[in-house]
């Protein structure tokens, strides 16, 4: 019966460590990281994540137009005539 009482004192530090983790995903930070600093220190750390500057994510544009495909279909029996720079800067 004692067991079923130390269950949540078990979980306990382990479901905090996940809202912190799960908070610093949230704010552009990684997860493992803060995981396992919210084990020992589930408070401590949530209140430094509060702190903390949100990083600002990286965005992903979606695709304005197919001219970045055009290059699948070009014709590849054409040579393509390079410009040496080096010697067309010094001329």
């Amino acid at each position: 019966m004692e067991f079923l009482f130390a269950i949540p004192v078990i979980l306990l530090p382990f479901v905090m460590a996940l809202i912190t983790g799960l908070m610093a995903k949230s704010m552009g930070r990684k997860f493992w990281p803060w995981f396992f600093l919210g084990i020992p220190l589930p408070f401590v750390a949530n209140v430094i994540l509060l702190c903390l500057p949100v990083k600002k994510a990286v965005s992903v544009e979606p695709v304005a137009n197919e001219e970045i495909f055009d290059i699948l279909f070009i014709d590849r029996s054409k040579k393509v005539k390079r410009i040496n720079h080096e010697q067309h800067l010094s001329a």
